[in-house]
C-alpha cells in the first residue's frame, strides 16, 4: 500500500505503492492469514475435547454411543495436531500421547458394541439361523454389558478420564496457535497420503493378515478426517483430493467380520456350539471383501 503525502496546495494523495510496499502488504496478509488458520484448529480442537468430555457422561444405554463417539472426537482432534510442521508436532507429542492411551483405554468397551452390531449384520446369511441368532446376539449383549461394567466399576462415570481430556485441553490452550500455517497442513496431508499408500501395498501385499488391514483403515481414517476438516476452514488445500467413502465402508465391514472371527476363539462370549457357525460366516465375508479389496 503507498504512503500518504502533502502537495504544494495542502491537499493529500497516495503515492504510488513500490515493490517494497507491496511486499510488506503481501507478507502482513499471509501472516493473518495463519493466524487465522491456526485460530481455527485450535477452536475446532476444543470443541473436539469439550464434546469428547460430554460424549463420556451420558448416562444409561446412552453409554455405548457415548464412547464411541467420544473416541472418534480424540481421533479428530490428534488428525487436527497432526496439520503442523515438525516443531509442533514435537510441541503437541505428550498431548497427542495422552490422547491416544485414553481412546485406546476405551477399545474393549467399544468393540464390546461393535460385536453386537457386527451380528446384525449378518441377516440374509442362510447358516444365520433364528436360533442362532437370538443366541448368539443374547451372549454379546450380556458380554458388552459385562464390559462397560467393568470399566465403569474402574472409572466411575468416566470422570477420570474426562478430567484427563480436559487437562490436554488446557494444555493445548497455552500453545501459540498462530504458528500453524495453511502450507505445514498441505505438507501434512501429503504425509499422510504417502502413509496411506504404504499401508495399502503391505495389506495388498499380506491379504491373511488382519493387522496389516487394521492399520490401512486407521491410516485412511486420518486422511479422510484431515480433509474433512481441512474443506472446512481451508477449502482450497484439500481440492482435487479424491473421495474415499466406498474404501472406508469396506474397510470397516472388513473390520467387523474381523472382529468377530476373533470372538470364535480363545475367551469367546459364544457358547462352544454356536463359535463354528459363525466362524464359517465370518470367513467367508472376509474372503468376499478381500477379493473385492484386492
Amino acid at each position: 500500500m503507498g504512503q500518504f503525502i502533502m502537495l504544494p496546495s495542502g491537499d493529500t494523495t497516495m503515492a504510488p505503492a513500490t515493490s517494497t510496499d507491496r511486499a510488506r502488504e503481501s507478507s502482513q496478509n499471509g501472516r493473518s492469514a495463519a493466524c487465522q488458520f491456526g485460530t481455527e484448529l485450535r477452536r475446532f480442537v476444543h470443541g473436539q475435547l469439550a464434546m469428547a468430555r460430554m460424549h463420556l457422561a451420558r448416562p444409561g444405554n446412552d453409554r455405548h454411543d457415548g464412547v464411541h463417539e467420544a473416541r472418534k472426537c480424540l481421533r479428530r482432534t490428534r488428525a487436527a495436531l497432526a496439520l503442523g510442521a515438525k516443531p509442533w508436532r514435537q510441541a503437541v507429542a505428550a498431548s497427542d500421547h495422552e490422547l491416544r492411551r485414553i481412546c485406546r483405554g476405551l477399545s474393549s468397551v467399544r468393540d464390546a458394541q461393535a460385536l453386537v452390531e457386527a451380528l446384525s449384520r449378518l441377516q440374509g446369511d442362510e447358516e444365520f439361523t433364528a436360533n442362532l441368532c437370538q443366541n448368539s446376539r443374547v451372549a454379546a449383549t450380556q458380554h458388552r454389558d459385562n464390559v462397560l461394567t467393568l470399566a465403569l466399576r474402574r472409572d466411575g462415570d468416566f470422570a477420570a478420564r474426562r478430567r484427563r481430556i480436559e487437562k490436554v485441553d488446557v494444555r493445548l490452550a497455552a500453545l501459540d496457535w498462530t504458528v500453524l500455517e495453511p502450507g505445514d497442513a498441505r505438507a501434512a496431508l501429503k504425509r499422510s497420503e504417502r502413509r496411506l499408500r504404504g499401508a495399502r501395498q503391505r495389506a495388498m501385499s499380506k491379504p491373511d493378515q488382519a493387522a496389516v488391514w487394521h492399520t490401512f483403515r486407521r491410516r485412511l481414517r486420518r486422511l479422510r478426517q484431515q480433509v474433512t476438516l481441512l474443506g472446512a476452514i481451508a477449502p482450497e488445500i484439500v481440492r482435487g483430493i479424491e473421495d474415499r467413502d466406498d474404501q472406508a465402508v469396506m474397510l470397516g465391514e472388513l473390520q467387523d467380520d474381523s472382529l468377530l472371527l476373533a470372538r470364535c476363539a480363545g475367551r469367546s462370549p459364544f457358547a462352544i456350539e454356536y463359535r463354528g457357525p459363525l466362524r464359517r460366516i465370518a470367513r467367508r465375508r472376509l474372503s468376499r471383501r478381500l477379493a473385492a479389496a484386492m
